[in-house]
């Protein structure tokens, strides 16, 4: 694979994590609490849907942190762009946690 598609690659596996990130903080904030619930039931469509995205989220930030990985060990200007896609992993992996709970605290107010 040339040293342009491995960079496109990582720049787009960094961006679905943002986006990822985005769709699960937004499903929480706005579609979880009516999302319906049967009486009794510990777990509803909802926490489903939540589990599913957050398995997609950490399946992306595998991947992009693999990709950036693979960059690492080529040229110059590709260690620029790993560092890059190395800061926005680790940025989305140590903020998705705490936005995840701001969120849903705001959104139960």
């Amino acid at each position: 694979m040339r040293a342009a598609h491995r960079e496109t690659l990582a720049k787009f596996m960094a961006a679905a994590c943002v986006a990822l990130l985005g769709a699960i903080l937004t499903f929480r904030g706005l579609l979880y609490s009516r999302m319906h619930l049967e009486p009794g039931a510990p777990t509803g469509a909802s926490d489903l849907v939540e589990l599913g995205l957050g398995l997609l989220l950490m399946l992306a930030l595998a991947g992009a942190a693999f990709s950036a990985a693979w960059l690492a060990f080529a040229g110059r200007r590709e260690r620029l762009v790993a560092g890059w896609v190395g800061v926005v992993v680790a940025a989305v992996a140590l903020s998705a946690g705490p936005l995840h709970n701001l969120v849903a605290r705001w959104a139960s107010a």
